[in-house]
């Protein structure tokens, strides 16, 4: 039973370590960001845009600006690439622990639809998978 308990601990820890936040509005989509929890070096990131009506949007433009959030660290803004069903991945680079700010900017058509801002965390204690 012990045991049992320890697994079912371990799974919950590594679920909420690659888990993505709550959705984040942006006019009519729902944006979806994970992990949360990033570690120092390179790190794949995961945008999963829906339409008001849960469908994935496989048209957008999407980049990420990565920010910390109490010193200037410079501008660091990658282009994502559309994986498929509305998901789209881009590597953001981390030189420091502590708190970032993560803002997805989203263009469908050429048209600009706006700006949206994820908290995430820097840990030193992450096990991440570099790309490549």
């Amino acid at each position: 039973m012990r045991l049992i308990t320890i697994l079912v601990a371990a799974l919950l820890l590594l679920a909420a370590c690659q888990s993505s936040g709550p959705a984040k509005k942006l006019g009519d989509l729902n944006l979806t960001l994970s992990p949360q929890t990033l570690g120092p070096g390179e790190n794949d990131v995961r945008l999963q845009i829906t339409d008001a009506a849960g469908e994935p949007v496989t048209d957008a433009a999407v980049t990420l600006e990565i920010v910390h959030k109490t010193m200037d660290m410079g501008k660091n803004v990658v282009a994502c690439t559309h994986e498929s069903d509305g998901r789209y991945k881009g590597t953001v680079k981390v030189d420091m622990l502590g708190n970032w700010a993560i803002f997805a900017d989203v263009s469908r058509q050429g048209r600009s639809l706006g700006r949206s801002q994820f908290d995430v965390q820097v840990s030193s204690s992450l096990n991440v998978i570099h790309p490549h």
